[in-house]
């Protein structure tokens, strides 16, 4: 639910600083949460973390996506992303 919200301050910080650095932090920030889940003691702790997951999991694809169309032909950069 919350992949979006990710999507706009990850974004935002690669086009101003370039890829490889929020890339870096967002990977970090990810492992941490998902290690945290791991010590949740109640429900809403446990939501609260993997809204968190949602966040940087956004982050994560956006980066990957546009780094994997680099490579890629241009007649195919509709398709590969899934936008017909």
């Amino acid at each position: 639910m919350l992949r979006s919200v990710g999507a706009i301050p990850y974004g935002i910080a690669g086009d101003r600083f370039g890829r490889k650095w929020p890339f870096t932090i967002n990977i970090v920030f990810y492992a941490t949460v998902e290690i945290l889940t791991g010590f949740c003691a109640t429900y809403t702790e446990f939501i609260v973390c993997r809204a968190f997951c949602g966040v940087t999991m956004d982050g994560i694809y956006g980066n990957c996506v546009t780094t994997a169309l680099e490579g890629a032909p241009i007649t195919t950069h509709d398709i590969l992303p899934g936008r017909l």
